[in-house]
């Protein structure tokens, strides 16, 4: 079970990191069948063209560059944050909420 857990997180990271980008700053990526190895013509090896095409890239609008996104500083959490998005999520976060809380609790003491 943490394996697949695992394998279903990797296949998402890579989604969102290679192929849900907007500014193309990332390699091509390619699907290859695992299956039998002994089918792969090693063209990345002997530095020929390859014949397949890479992924297409997925048009996500949540995916921005980092370059064009706002920096956020939590004082409370001590954590920075880049994006709005990624800011919002953690204003949200029960994390956040319960050291908000213990801060407030501490001060009123």
């Amino acid at each position: 079970m943490a394996t697949r857990r695992y394998a279903r997180k990797q296949i998402k990271w890579v989604n969102n990191r290679f192929l849900g980008r907007n500014d193309r700053q990332v390699p091509p990526v390619y699907g290859l069948d695992t299956t039998d190895v002994t089918l792969w013509d090693g063209t990345y090896i002997s530095n020929k063209k390859c014949e397949y095409e890479p992924l297409p890239v997925q048009n996500s609008a949540k995916s921005t560059s980092n370059s064009e996104e706002d920096t956020f500083n939590c004082e409370i959490c001590e954590r920075v944050f880049v994006g709005e998005f990624q800011w919002q999520i953690h204003l949200r976060s029960n994390r956040h909420k319960r050291r908000l809380e213990s801060k407030r609790s501490r001060s009123k003491i």
